[in-house]
């Protein structure tokens, strides 16, 4: 039986098309990547503790340090407070650091409230995305943190996990590739001050493809590339008169086609039509256009 990613060739480099015409050849199985969170082995979910545990325990203090006792429990009384506030649930009843490997470890709290629309179709555990967002707001507090990312990316590659952590956020991917030169290429972009808006757009279109809001990962990333044309000078409404001021800034006529494609998509938000595929998409390409257009007309 011919592997039907071989045979839409056409779409693969020939590196993967040789790669997975080898491993048909020898019997292997080419597994697809895991997307959907709630799937995720909960390995991945250990490997985020463990990580935590080494890289991030210590947040505010240098190891050694004399304050670090107390920064360790500073820091977890900051990730508490904001977590509450962010996502309304509480109180705890646990201590902060416990709460945190009770979250990711098994999607469970202590919370004396937690909103309904947090919970799994089952009600009895929390969304995945949840769990993830216990590890943003962790980092939200000291900003990247390179060590632990690239333990959680390797994790993430080894146990063939469709998500990385780029920066403070965990983005979804259709490749580490697409993710170095779209994604996070942008996300460094948009952490100017000046496009603090359209940041936000991008970052919500990530945080709504992973949890599985296709229609609306589009709309969000579709409305960050528009508010980022703004800020680089557009004061037109219609797409005619975005692809007339491209066209006259000067871009190549491919760069100004795309332009138009993308702001041709209308989106329904319960349109069945849309699944992880275009939602990737439309966020691929709005990150690789923001970046560019920025570098051409910043």
């Amino acid at each position: 039986m011919v592997n039907p990613a071989v045979e839409a060739g056409s779409q693969l480099s020939w590196a993967q098309r040789e790669f997975l015409a080898l491993a048909q050849a020898q019997g292997a199985p080419v597994e697809p990547a895991t997307t959907d969170m709630a799937e995720a082995p909960q390995p991945f979910w250990e490997a985020i503790i463990l990580a935590a545990d080494e890289f991030l325990i210590d947040l505010t203090r240098p190891a050694g340090s004399s304050q670090s006792v107390s920064g360790w429990r500073e820091a977890w009384k900051a990730w508490e407070k904001s977590f509450l506030w962010n996502t309304g649930m509480g109180p705890l009843r646990e201590h902060p650091w416990l709460e945190f490997q009770r979250l990711v470890r098994n999607g469970a709290t202590t919370a004396g409230s937690v909103p309904d629309h947090l919970l799994n179709e089952h009600a009895d555990q929390l969304k995945p995305a949840l769990r993830l967002a216990a590890v943003e707001y962790l980092l939200d507090l000291g900003g990247p943190q390179p060590h632990f990312a690239q333990a959680i990316n390797d994790k993430a590659r080894e146990l063939n996990v469709a998500l990385r952590l780029e920066g403070t956020r965990f983005v979804p991917i259709d490749s580490d590739e697409i993710l170095d030169t779209a994604v996070a290429p942008a996300m460094r972009l948009l952490n100017d001050r000046r496009y603090a808006q359209a940041d936000a757009l991008y970052r919500k279109a990530h945080q709504q493809a992973r949890a599985g809001h296709h229609p609306a990962a589009v709309g969000s990333a579709l409305s960050a590339l528009g508010v980022l044309l703004r800020e680089l000078g557009w004061k037109g409404n219609s797409l005619a008169e975005l692809t007339d001021w491209t066209h006259r800034l000067g871009l190549t006529p491919g760069i100004v086609g795309i332009i138009g494609k993308l702001g041709t998509v209308e989106q329904k938000g319960n349109s069945a039509m849309v699944g992880p595929a275009e939602s990737m998409l439309a966020i691929n390409l709005s990150g690789s256009l923001m970046h560019y257009l920025a570098g051409k007309l910043g």
